[in-house]
């Protein structure tokens, strides 16, 4: 064992150095100590220490939001009216043989003045000073954040307004109108007489979508192939129109070529039914210069000024909706069982 140095304890020797005994050496083995552990046995470096966070946030996504894209979407008003008013005019006549003094013949016109529904929704956010100082730390903007996701609440909540209406209101949708003429049947054109897209042929899918524009025309004979249209289709339908022959021609290849006028297809998950029984929709935008339907608000999106409250605040967004109103519903045709 060798001697303690002057500043400590070298060699085997473990334990502590008497600096007023420093020439003592049995007193300082005397004071030597086994260095037996004070603290939990080690279990290796905490996993936080050695995580990379991700700087950027992935965020969860929401089925599309399609209904502005089958109806153009308007502003009536203001959010504080009750009611919109539309004009509505039809020409009646009959003409008469020619006579100089003869009065008969007679050429005139109708008014009508139908009425839709406003209802004013709201959400509200808030969120507290320690937790928006937690989030800084976590480096997450939490007000902008949360200013995004009741943005995002009131998008998908007049979307299904634009479609449906709102229950015990005068207020219908795009799809639940009651000026709607009845849906057509798809054929039993399938494997096993089925009526589903998924069992049938390019050329059965291409002739049920005939069948539909066929319903369109004969409820209102101005409707040509160089009509513009928008077929609204459920996603999985939207799959089938790829489905093509042993020559390399798929459904849409068949469509753009018959429809010159432009068919533009929308996807609406709102059309997909749970047990695959789902609906087609047809809808010619404008007829003779004029919309056929349109998804109309009074206000679509207002911020309120934020509330303070002892250790947080608070903030109210609203929006107004009428729904989907169709002006002209002879020009809207329906496929089920696709």
């Amino acid at each position: 064992m060798k001697e303690p140095s002057k500043y400590g304890v070298t060699g085997n020797v473990t334990g502590c150095y008497n600096r007023n005994n420093k020439n003592d050496v049995a007193e300082i083995i005397s004071l030597a100590m086994d260095a037996a552990l004070q603290t939990p046995a080690n279990i290796g470096v905490p996993a936080v220490l050695t995580s990379y966070v991700d700087t950027g946030i992935t965020s969860v996504l929401y089925t599309p939001r399609n209904a502005t894209e089958v109806a153009k979407e308007v502003q009536y008003g203001k959010w504080t009216d009750s009611t919109a008013i539309f004009k509505v005019r039809e020409a009646s006549g009959f003409v008469a043989p020619y006579g100089d003094f003869s009065p008969n013949g007679r050429s005139d016109v109708n008014y009508n003045f139908p009425r839709r529904e406003q209802a004013n929704f709201q959400t509200v956010i808030e969120y507290g000073d320690f937790e928006q100082e937690l989030s800084i730390e976590a480096k997450l903007n939490l007000i902008a954040d949360k200013q995004m996701a009741a943005a995002t609440t009131i998008s998908i909540a007049a979307n299904y307004f634009y479609l449906f209406g709102v229950a015990g209101r005068e207020i219908t949708g795009l799809l639940n109108d009651p000026n709607l003429n009845p849906a057509i049947a798809a054929a039993a054109t399938g494997t096993s007489a089925s009526t589903k897209w998924a069992d049938k042929t390019l050329i059965n899918i291409y002739d049920d979508i005939i069948d539909l524009f066929n319903e369109l025309v004969s409820q209102n004979p101005n409707i040509t192939q160089s009509t513009p249209m928008i077929l609204a289709l459920s996603p999985s339908s939207n799959v089938q129109l790829a489905r093509s022959s042993e020559y390399n021609t798929s459904v849409m290849d068949l469509l753009s070529k018959y429809f010159i006028g432009g068919l533009k297809i929308v996807v609406l998950p709102e059309l997909e039914a749970v047990n695959g029984d789902n609906t087609a929709y047809l809808i010619c935008p404008e007829i003779l210069g004029e919309e056929v339907a349109v998804t109309a608000f009074g206000e679509k999106f207002k911020l309120f000024p934020l509330v303070r409250e002892m250790s947080g605040q608070k903030q109210k967004a609203a929006f107004s909706t009428y729904g989907g109103i169709i002006k002209h519903p002879d020009c809207v045709s329906q496929m089920t069982g696709i």
